[in-house]
């Protein structure tokens, strides 16, 4: 009889599902840590000066980083934007060096992640991007927390995408197909190309998740967050090599 229980306790062990320890069910908004508020250091300029200074800021830092030629039209713009507005007496330098510390502390926030998660089996929903697709199915994929996000629209911040590694081929009908996905989550940073269309985009991502269970997604009272409600943490603009069209009305020719 003792031999019988052994044997009934030892099954029963082994039938247990991978995830019989404590299982949460995720909001995106959980994975980041609550953003800090962080001062403007153009905010008392007008819309046509901030542009500028982001623009040539973010010039600034691509010529710096070896990623933009001094002999590029943007760079010629960028100084050529800092010159006059040096001559209207603004203290564009100190502004730029403001505007790179405030760079690097968004920067900073878009991968800082919620660290009590860290080797946690958790269960969230999301859209799955495939990254690697064979005859056999899908073995490694993002989840991401909005349609067209990495594609038709920027990526999140690396701490709101996950990169999931499958243990056997994944099959979805299409991309961003919405799924529950169950696993566990590692607090790894790392980063995949995506392919598509038109092109390669390099994702980073802030997590990594190893899935033992997919399931298709419904609405699922218990959960912190249903998909479609989801909004991306806003950190506020960033410096950027884009510029609004035109010239600032101040740099603008006077009139006779």
């Amino acid at each position: 009889m003792r031999c019988l229980c052994v044997i009934l306790v030892a099954l029963s062990v082994t039938a247990s599902p991978a995830w019989a320890e404590p299982l949460r069910t995720l909001g995106w908004e959980t994975l980041a840590q609550d953003p800090k508020p962080m001062a403007d250091p153009l905010a008392g300029l007008d819309m046509w000066a901030r542009d500028d200074l982001r623009f040539a800021a973010g010039v600034l830092a691509e010529v710096e980083a070896g990623r933009m030629s001094r002999d590029s039209a943007e760079y010629k713009a960028a100084t050529a934007v800092l010159d006059a507005m040096r001559d209207n007496g603004l203290d564009v330098d100190r502004l730029i060096v403001a505007l790179a510390e405030r760079e690097a502390a968004i920067t900073a926030q878009t991968t800082a992640v919620n660290s009590a998660l860290d080797g946690e089996m958790v269960r969230l929903p999301g859209y799955a991007l495939p990254l690697s697709v064979s005859t056999d199915g899908v073995m490694e994929f993002l989840l991401v927390p909005f349609v067209g996000a990495c594609i038709h629209y920027p990526p999140p911040p690396p701490n709101q995408v996950i990169r999931v590694l499958a243990e056997t081929p994944q099959r979805f009908a299409d991309r961003y197909e919405t799924v529950w996905l169950t696993g566990r989550l590692r607090a790894v940073t790392s980063s995949s190309d995506l392919d598509y269309v038109d092109g390669q985009a390099r994702v980073p991502t802030a997590w990594t998740m190893e899935i033992v269970r997919v399931e298709p997604y419904a609405t699922d009272p218990s959960a912190e967050t249903t998909l479609g409600s989801f909004s991306p943490i806003a950190l506020g603009p960033r410096i950027s090599v884009s510029r609004r069209g035109g010239a600032h009305p101040s740099l603008l020719p006077k009139a006779e």
